[in-house]
């Protein structure tokens, strides 16, 4: 450790080394004259004199550690004197103080709570050890133009076995999991995991152990682990836990470990059981499960990626059928959990767009530090006429804007602690568990160095430009002329300009996010979503174990459903439109040639109960819907879509048809009897190459599903009742079964473009307060012209100007300043809009009537900021004007 005494006489010495440099040359040469001629007067010659004081002093530690100390203390007492002035200062600006800090504050308030946010996201280490090294492990299938897929649990067994990348991989999947308590059965996240995947994570149980590889065989004992939240919400942290049963899915499990508190992957997981597959070899090409895999020292992804896939080709050469053209998908973890790829970049936008209101807000401040300054040149001049040098008015005035910017810094960090709250409360997603807002030492780091950048911004350009000024200038106030005044003003006019392209730009970008919001509300997603209610059904397979307990089930809580008061329609389906859930199988048209194995198409395949499509409001193109009537004993039927039907049938009427779909070996003839419209089924902002994934039905009662979703068209009178009725048609028939209250499909929709809506919301704002703080910038610098130009106003209205004169000639200097940080704003906007594409929706980066709305709303706002000041100008009596002078 330094001492305090010892650090302080250094950053002195640092602060003002080239002052002690010269001083010290001084001391030295002064004290070798003065010996020298000691030296001679004792009878040596000059030369000798000069030998002998040269040793005598050849170090010259002593005096220079001499004049380091006084120099250094010195500093500090100029630097107290410094502070104290400055809150001297500051105290007889009220004013200044009021307007000033709140200013300073919103803006790193801002700042800060968006780093707060994006902080865990983009920069924050995951919380594993050696986080770096933790891959995510899918495939690829080229074929079917897939660049990431579920991976195989046969394939993962090879990867595992053979890779020369990895130090070891786990698998996941992750699942809802029916816990059947005594009073009720609940759903509850969760997953099922191989023994390897928590030590390749780093991660141990704080109670109990950790899976076993003797745990995945089929014939074990069942066991289970449960995380940290949920010991402590069902179980009250007893660590008596371990060995009791719980009851998963209606079946016995034992209770092994607890996990750390927080941890939460896959998803936001609660309980964890062990992968238990009979026979691996037969999964393969059935793509269900996800890995993470650790890399070795020194391996990276492309050396891991490469070795993958020299597996991958080794497996297609033995297995052509389900192998061909499949490949590894190697990603680093962290960007997998992120999850949207176009987050960081929208983190980005975030950070940007607070930045610019803070710059907004800096130019204000720097507008009235320039004011204050100004109006401070008599002063100034008094002390460099005492010999203040241009470097300590130039540091008096930084002074200032420290303690101004770093009460403001303080202020805002405060205020970013209950910004990051409201900003979640936005969102309308659950947060992963590894993510946690908290105010690190990057934050608090973050929020001095914007502290001392906003001292920068705001108060260096105003004390340099005051700085120049003469004494002679500063105590001549008679000079102050017309032309000294338009020197002094190209500082704020330079300023008011930057303020006006800033805010000019962020309102684009918010009139460009609300102009998609609005498209998106009017992209129609292929069903009624108005009125429309969804929940979940999960039947045990230990009870649901064939088809036919399934379909008769369904039937059976379909009718109970149909004849509640309120409901005019429901049926189910076993993956819901934007649900996250796919199901796809190959298939081909029968009669025609069969495509080349390993480039069979793949269609979207869904199972429906009849009287879907028209409880959906999917409008029914061609032929019929389901009925009753097509049962497992009665020939396959199909329904497609309008995608199938143009890419397949574009000439040909489809109904009638043959199509195939599933397995060669184990494939489904069906016949087509109905075309439906095309649905959006990932979400409103769903591509043109996703609209033409094809898609088909069929009947739920030829090829069961045990988990569905069951959908009601409800009276909106009667949707209070709803859950109630639905809960007690459950225990009816089942009580055993879980109940998860029903969902507004017209909110699930929403929550498919909740990444636009937010964007659109915050931006929005951050413009409305650019604005705002632009006007009051505008207003400023009009208020201050006046004041300078009050002695030339008084002249042209005694000589007979009008009221108009004045104020046309006041606000024509201000909107032309107003003109150019337009022209500036609007410029760069094309810029800020590619930034924005992946976001953009139905609307052109460079939309005219962005543009022109941006430019007349900026327009109008800065007529007014500048008129009132302007009108005041013409308030001025010109005797009292000409008399002042």
């Amino acid at each position: 450790m330094i001492p305090i005494r010892k650090l302080l006489r250094r950053l002195g010495a640092f602060v003002c080394r080239r002052d002690l440099e010269g001083e010290m040359d001084d001391e030295l040469r002064f004290h070798l004259e003065m010996q020298e001629e000691a030296n001679r007067a004792a009878g040596m010659s000059p030369e000798e004199a000069r030998y002998a004081a040269r040793r005598q002093f050849g170090h010259m530690d002593g005096v220079k550690e001499a004049v380091r100390d006084q120099h250094v203390l010195v500093w500090f007492e100029q630097l107290g004197n410094d502070l104290q002035f400055a809150l001297r200062a500051l105290k007889r600006s009220p004013g200044f103080l009021v307007v000033a800090v709140p200013t300073l504050t919103f803006g790193i308030g801002l700042c800060t709570t968006i780093f707060s946010v994006i902080n865990p996201i983009l920069f924050r280490p995951l919380p594993f050890p050696e986080p770096d090294r933790l891959v995510f492990l899918n495939e690829t299938s080229q074929l079917q133009g897939m660049s990431s897929m579920a991976l195989s649990y046969a394939d993962f067994l090879d990867w595992r076995s053979q890779n020369h990348v990895l130090t070891d991989a786990g698998l996941f999947l992750e699942d809802v999991f029916t816990v059947n308590y005594a009073d009720r059965p609940e759903r509850i996240p969760g997953g099922f995991v191989t023994s390897s995947l928590f030590p390749v994570l780093g991660i141990h149980p704080i109670l109990g152990r950790n899976f076993l590889e003797s745990d995945e065989r089929p014939d074990a004992p069942a066991v289970v682990l449960l995380s940290h939240a949920y010991w402590q919400q069902h179980y009250g942290s007893d660590r008596g836990v371990l060995g009791r049963t719980i009851t998963l899915n209606h079946r016995s499990h034992t209770i092994v470990g607890v996990m750390p508190s927080g941890f939460g992957i896959p998803g936001s997981a609660k309980i964890w059981t062990p992968v238990t597959i009979a026979h691996p070899e037969n999964t393969r090409g059935s793509h269900s499960y996800a890995g993470i895999g650790r890399l070795k020292p020194g391996v990276t992804i492309e050396q891991a990626r490469a070795d993958l896939a020299a597996i991958c080709d080794g497996i297609a050469r033995k297995f052509p059928t389900a192998n061909t053209g499949v490949g590894p998908f190697v990603v680093p973890l962290r960007r997998q959990l992120v999850g949207n790829e176009n987050l960081p970049m929208l983190s980005w936008v975030l950070l940007g767009a607070v930045g610019f209101v803070l710059a907004v807000a800096c130019a204000n401040v720097g507008n009235l530090f320039l004011a204050r300054a100004l109006g401070r040149q008599k002063e100034i001049a008094v002390r460099a006429a005492f010999g203040a040098s241009r470097w300590r008015t130039i540091r008096q005035l930084l002074i200032e804007s420290m303690l101004v910017a770093g009460t403001a810094g303080a202020l805002g960090f405060v205020l970013s602690l209950f910004g990051v709250q409201l900003f979640l409360a936005l969102v309308p997603k659950d947060i992963p568990t590894w993510i946690q807002f908290s105010a690190d030492l990057r934050v608090c780091s973050f929020a001095v160095g914007l502290s001392l950048i906003t001292c920068m911004l705001s108060g260096l350009a105003p004390a340099w430009r005051v700085s120049q000024t003469t004494v002679q200038q500063g105590l001549d106030e008679a000079g102050r002329g017309l032309t000294e005044s338009r020197r002094q003003n190209r500082l704020r006019a330079l300023l008011v300009v930057s303020e006006v392209a800033l805010a000019s730009l962020l309102l684009c970008g918010a009139g460009l996010m609300l102009r998609t919001v609005l498209n998106l509300r009017q992209v129609d997603p292929g069903f009624e979503a108005a009125g429309l209610a969804v929940f979940d059904l999960d039947l045990p397979l230990s009870r649901y174990d064939t088809p036919a307990k399934c379909s008769a089930f369904y039937q059976t809580v379909l009718g109970k459903l149909g004849s509640l008061e309120g409901v005019n329609a429901v049926a189910a389906v076993s993956h819901r439109p934007m649900g996250g859930r796919n199901y796809f199988s190959i298939f081909y048209v029968a009669g025609r040639p069969a495509p080349e194995r390993g480039q069979e198409p793949t269609g979207n395949l869904r199972a429906v109960t009849p009287g879907y499509f028209a409880a959906m409001g999917i409008p029914l193109l061609q032929g019929r819907d389901f009925s009753p009537d097509d049962t497992p004993t009665s020939p396959p039927v199909i329904i497609i879509d309008r995608a199938l039907a143009r890419q397949y049938f574009p000439d040909t009427d489809p109904v009638g048809q043959y199509l195939k779909w599933g397995p060669e070996s184990s494939a489904t003839k069906a016949e087509i009897i109905g075309v439906v419209g095309d649905v959006k089924h990932y979400g409103l902002m769903q591509n043109a190459e996703a609209n033409a994934q094809p898609g088909y039905y069929h009947p739920h009662a030829q090829a069961a599903f045990n988990r569905m979703t069951i959908v009601a068209r409800v009276d909106s009178r009667y949707w209070p009742g709803l859950a109630p009725g639905v809960r007690r048609t459950l225990r009816q028939l089942d009580a055993t079964l879980p109940f998860s209250p029903p969902q507004a499909m017209e909110e699930i929709v929403r929550q498919t473009v909740w990444t636009q809506q937010l964007l659109s919301q915050l931006l929005g704002i951050f413009s409305v307060l650019t604005l705002a703080l632009t006007a009051v910038g505008i207003a400023g610098m009009v208020a201050y012209t006046v004041a300078q130009r009050t002695h030339e106003i008084g002249v042209r209205m005694a000589l007979g100007a009008r009221a108009s004169d004045v104020i046309r000639l006041v606000m024509r200097e201000a909107m032309l300043y107003v003109a150019w940080g337009l022209f500036l704003g609007l410029a760069a906007s094309a810029g800020l809009s590619r930034v924005l594409a992946s976001q953009l929706s139905l609307v052109s980066s460079n939309d005219p009537a962005i543009l022109a709305g941006t430019a007349g709303l900026f327009g109008l706002v800065a007529l007014l900021a500048c008129y009132f000041p302007a009108r005041r100008a013409t308030r001025v009596d010109p005797l009292i004007a000409l008399r002042a002078e």
